[in-house]
């Protein structure tokens, strides 16, 4: 059944059943009713038992994929070995049992040199593990796999010499099949240990009932005897495991009774496995199955479907191309064509959004603003339009946005963890800048700077150096703040000697107080307290599992190898998981959600932001990683478009949710384009005709384009009063970029006055000396309530009285920072600029570029990462190169016998137990790795016919900016290499680390290449454009080389990318990336995640 959106899916499935059972006479409980959520079975059965009664609907299985799997593994289970009492394992126990697969493995020979070299045992066990996953979403067991890889690389064989398959390709092959090969032997080993240890993954609810069905004939018969009627909702979600688990359970050959209940065109979960062409090989596995096609659709506008459409229509593939979807239902105010907002750029939408949204209310009293939905691809993209909604008065519900982890007490109590257990990381920044501390950020950057110049003088003096908790509680005298973090840290360092890791979090809580600093609103405090209860069970969920003796220490130390999304979600629990994709709203207000998320749900009205082909935009076409297998060998039909064109369907089955998710007012915006794309734009496919967007009376088209400032305009003259704001800039970015900025202070200004209330009741709680000192606290908590209502007055847009604004100017004082904030729009931070000429390096020019707070922490601070034991591979390995090639350059110029590899491993040996002396945590295995590169190196690219020229070479050179610089900057350079060629030279710079396609195919613009080709050049005092030879990068880790003409070099752009750095360093604007980590945001980006 193809059902598409708004055409009564569900109603289909539970009248199928109803009349399965009373008018075909079959017993409720054989019949099987599948779904992919908790929620959508909730409704299922509640539907159902309206149709034929409670208790015979009760007896209908009706459940997840996985659920029907765990009632078969829990009776029959013991088959197949499954232990009685498995749990489902976290990330850390997978890696730990990762890493003692790949060590059989490897023990076992089955590990070829050139894997183990990229990465080490780490990647090794990374690699094998997307392999795993790929292979498990394939329902292809460890046996299996062993046997694919055979088929491939006999594939190959018979492939090699043909059409289109020259060396490269067969080579590439090969390496691919050899990694699945590995993976496969890895792969057995880790099902035997964790089947061993009863710990199962997830999908092992849809593989192991698979072995069950196929193993056991008892088991087979008597389920297919009790489960004689299929049902499945939302088809298109299958993986290949969940098809295979449903061709067990409804044979082909027996002819049993299946339906099927879904829409191809809304396959959106192609990321997490799903087979966007479940439908067509539905149609392979049972033939002449009957296909019966919903169209008429009773949620949306003819409008809305019509656009949405349109998009649909030109995917590449479709199991029916034909299917179109009709309006049924009648609206009296529905907008005759769907809303296409040009806007200046990102920075409009929620203003843009928001005077819509006013407008809409001021014109329809009572339009419920629950029934308002902005859908977007990302998060981020959402929260900020959620936060410009706010800042004009209209309630929003973040619940779908923002995470438990991310709360400030959340987030302060990790950093209290982190300095109690000593993790290095950003925790201590947040402890200082954030109450009960405080500290201003400037003294807080010098305590950090002073802290990071006494470990490089520990490292100069070979010394062990003071832990940071240490050195500030040295410093306990200079400041209040602290003296208090000196009290904690004695106790809470105390306590956790003695106490659980449950126990400490419970203490640290309470002590800190962190529930109630900063006296936020009694809903902000309801959100807070929910969050720090969730972290609480999180530490409890782990605490069986942390390693002994279970404190604070081991806590901390297993968090931090846990994945990413498990330290965000928690630990996976089978109910969790069953119940992740349900979309659970906690609040009033418009709702904030992702594409993915609103999947199922329905809106009166739908905004949909930020529509484009760019990095971050709805319609970027995203290049999926991973592993796959060539078409020839896969179970079904081959796919026959290409990998692009697949990732481009997704994306427009992805806006096509959003769109439908629309009943009445459907809403597109996106930022306004000179051309017309060459990329895939849904938003001009939809606004423009040809190589022009529509004009505003086009009649007979699905859209109305308009203009941000036009639909501004409008809304004022409605009576809609923007706080944020005065109508958009029709230049640019200028007004929403003033708009956040005014936003930014106001909140500052708020939680500046809350704090010092807090702060004056820590005071008064500490004890009082005297009177005095209680009406000088009385005095500050008078005006931090006054602050406040003078806050709310200015960002309401209202006069402040006199009466208010009392005696001490600070409502011109706000006024006046929101003015100056401002004025500093586009002149940067207020940092510290640089002055010339500057030092510059590679290093340097690239921090810059991915991070300006970055840079300036690192670079003018001094504030270096912590090193890690995994940096010892990089460090050897150029070692030895450099060691050897000197050694071989002698014997060279001298006529001696050169060195070989086996003197390359050897010096490798030498320097690793050198090193491994002074640097922490070195494990054995990563010899393995330094010994498996250098001699995948020496094999793949060592020429033993070389002329090496220059080796570890410093190679400073002026660089002056084109009638710019008075004074030249000096860039410093240090070529790995330098090789002398007939034609010229061979730049060549060493990379241990991950082979990235930047690296393989270096392009014309390449930084770094460009710079040392400026170096070489500066060196051998010749023009740049004389230059001749290559450019290389020599890729340790897989072999590979990566190559560029040192003619090819587009230094006019280099040099572009080198002076809007330099141009960004001298004017001070060190403003941290949206994306970079939580130091930098809380140095320089004023508050963090506040």
């Amino acid at each position: 059944v193809l059902a598409g959106p708004g055409t009564g899916k569900t109603r289909v499935i539970t009248h199928r059943i109803a009349r399965l059972i009373d008018e075909g006479g079959s017993r409720p409980e054989s019949i099987a009713a599948v779904t992919f959520t908790v929620k959508a079975a909730t409704e299922m059965r509640e539907r159902l038992g309206a149709l034929i009664g409670d208790s015979p609907a009760s007896q209908v299985s009706v459940g997840t994929f996985h659920s029907l799997g765990r009632r078969i593994l829990n009776r029959w289970g013991d088959t197949i070995g499954v232990p009685g009492r498995a749990e489902l394992m976290d990330s850390v126990q997978r890696k730990r049992m990762l890493r003692e697969a790949c060590r059989l493995a490897i023990d076992e020979g089955k590990i070829p040199g050139a894997l183990l070299a990229d990465g080490g045992v780490e990647a090794l066990g990374l690699r094998a593990w997307a392999w795993i996953e790929f292979l498990r979403t394939s329902a292809v067991f460890a046996d299996e796999s062993m046997k694919l890889a055979e088929r491939w690389m006999e594939w190959i064989n018979e492939q090699e010499g043909s059409e289109g398959w020259d060396e490269e390709r067969v080579a590439a092959e090969r390496t691919k099949a050899e990694e699945l090969t590995a993976s496969s032997a890895v792969y057995t080993h880790f099902e035997r240990i964790r089947l061993e240890r009863g710990l199962l993954g997830f999908d092992d609810y849809i593989m192991l009932p698979i072995r069950v069905l196929r193993e056991s004939e008892r088991a087979r018969a008597v389920i297919l005897d009790e489960l004689r009627h299929m049902v499945v909702d939302e088809f298109q979600d299958v993986n290949g495991a969940q098809l295979a688990f449903l061709r067990e359970l409804s044979p082909p050959k027996m002819q049993r009774d299946i339906c099927v209940v879904g829409d191809d065109d809304q396959a959106i979960y192609g990321f997490r496995g799903s087979d966007d062409r479940a439908f067509q090989h539905f149609a392979e596995i049972w033939k002449g199955a009957e296909v019966v096609t919903l169209t008429e659709n009773y949620r949306s506008s003819e409008a809305v479907l019509t656009t949405a459409q349109r998009v649909i229509n030109a995917a590449h593939d479709r199991f029916e191309p034909e299917k179109e979807i009709h309006a049924r239902r009648d609206f009296e105010d529905a907008p005759e064509q769907v809303e296409a907002v040009h806007v200046a750029g990102p920075a409009e939408e929620g203003v843009t959004i928001a005077a819509m949204i006013l407008k809409d209310l001021a014109e329809h009293e009572g339009r419920d603003l629950s029934r308002i939905a902005v859908i977007g691809r990302s998060h981020t993209t959402v929260s900020e339009i959620g936060r410009a909604l706010e800042l004009e008065g209209i309630p929003v519900d973040f619940s779908q946005t923002r995470r438990y982890e991310e709360d400030e007490a959340v987030l302060d109590i990790k950093a209290w963890i982190g300095l109690v257990t000593g993790a290095p990381g950003p925790n201590i920044m947040r402890l200082l800048v954030r109450p009960p501390v405080a500290l201003s950020p400037e003294v807080a950057v010098g305590l950090i700077s002073a802290y990071a110049a006494h470990e490089r003088q520990a490292k100069v003096e070979n010394q062990e150096a003071m832990s940071v908790g240490a050195f500030l509680t040295e410093r306990a005298e200079e400041h209040a703040g602290l003296a208090r973090l000196a009290e904690l840290l004695a106790e809470f360092t105390g306590e956790a000697a003695v106490r659980s890791a449950e126990e400490m979090v419970r203490v640290m809580i309470e002590r800190t107080g962190v529930a109630h600093r900063e006296l936020p609103s009694p809903r902000e405090e309801a959100r807070r307290v929910r969050a720090l209860a969730t972290f609480i069970g999180f530490v409890r969920t782990l605490q069986p599992r942390i390693d002994a003796p279970g404190d604070l220490a081991s806590f901390q130390r297993y968090y931090e190898e846990l994945d990413a999304d498990e330290q965000a979600r928690g630990l996976a629990s089978f109910e969790g998981k069953e119940s992740e994709d349900d979309t659970e709203f906690a609040a009033e207000g418009v709702k904030l959600l992702t594409a993915h998320a609103s999947k199922g749900l329905e809106f009166d009205t739908v905004y949909v932001p930020r529509i484009g082909a760019a990095a971050g935009c709805f319609g970027q076409v995203m290049k999926r990683e991973g592993p796959s297998l060539p078409a020839e060998l896969g179970a079904f039909e081959a796919d026959e478009r290409s990998a692009h064109e697949r990732e481009q369907d997704e994306v427009r089955r992805l806006f096509y949710v959003a769109c439908t998710r629309a009943e009445r007012r459907l809403v597109l915006l996106s930022k306004r384009a000179k051309d017309l794309s060459k990329s895939m734009h849904l938003f001009q496919e939809l606004a423009w005709r040809g190589k022009t967007p529509l004009g505003p009376d086009e009649r007979g088209e699905s859209v109305v384009l308009v203009e941000g400032e036009d639909v501004v305009a409008r809304a004022g003259e409605s009576g809609v009063v923007l706080r944020g704001g005065d109508a958009l800039s029709a230049e640019g970015g200028a007004a929403g970029s003033e708009r956040e900025i005014r936003s930014r202070v106001i909140a500052d200004a708020r939680r500046t006055a809350r704090r010092a209330a807090a702060s004056a009741l820590d005071r008064a709680e500490d004890g009082l000396a005297d009177e005095d000192e209680l009406d000088a606290i009385g005095d500050e908590l008078g005006q931090s309530a006054r602050r406040l209502a003078i806050v709310r007055a200015v960002e309401a847009g209202l006069d402040v009285p006199t009466w208010l604004a009392g005696a001490d100017g600070y409502a011109d004082e706000l006024a006046q920072q929101i003015e100056g904030a401002i004025e500093l729009v586009g002149r940067g931070t207020g940092l510290r600029k640089l002055t010339a000429p500057l030092e510059l390096s590679y290093s340097k020019i690239d921090q810059y570029q991915r991070c300006p707070g970055c840079f300036y922490l690192r670079y003018v601070l001094g504030m270096v990462e912590p090193g890690t034991s995994q940096q010892i591979v990089g460090t050897v390995a150029h070692a030895a190169l450099e060691r050897f090639y000197r050694r071989w350059s002698d014997a060279d110029a001298e006529g001696l016998d050169k060195p070989g590899l086996d003197d390359l491993l050897v010096i490798a040996r030498e320097l690793f137990v050198m090193e491994s002396r002074r640097v922490r945590g070195v494990e054995a295995s990563q010899l393995d790795q330094i010994e498996a590169q250098l001699r995948l190196g020496y094999e793949r690219l060592h020429d033993d016919g070389a002329e090496v020229m220059m080796l570890e070479e410093n190679a400073p050179f002026a660089y002056e900016r084109e009638g710019v610089d008075e004074r030249a900057h000096t860039f410093k350079a240090k070529l790995d290499r330098v090789d002398r060629l007939a034609e010229g030279f061979r730049i060549v710079d060493y990379k241990t680390g991950q082979a990235w396609g930047r690296l393989r195919e270096p392009k014309k613009d390449d930084l770094q290449l460009g710079i040392y080709a400026m170096a070489l050049a500066a060196r051998l005092e010749m023009p740049i454009e004389e230059l001749a030879g290559s450019a290389e990068y020599w890729l340790f880790a897989t072999g590979e080389r990566g190559v560029i003409g040192l003619g090819e070099i587009d230094h006019k752009k280099v040099r572009k990318a080198i002076d809007r750095a330099i141009e960004g360093m001298l004017a001070g604007e060190f403003a941290p990336k949206k994306d970079c980590g939580e130091q930098c945001r809380l140095l320089l980006g004023g508050g963090g995640h506040g």
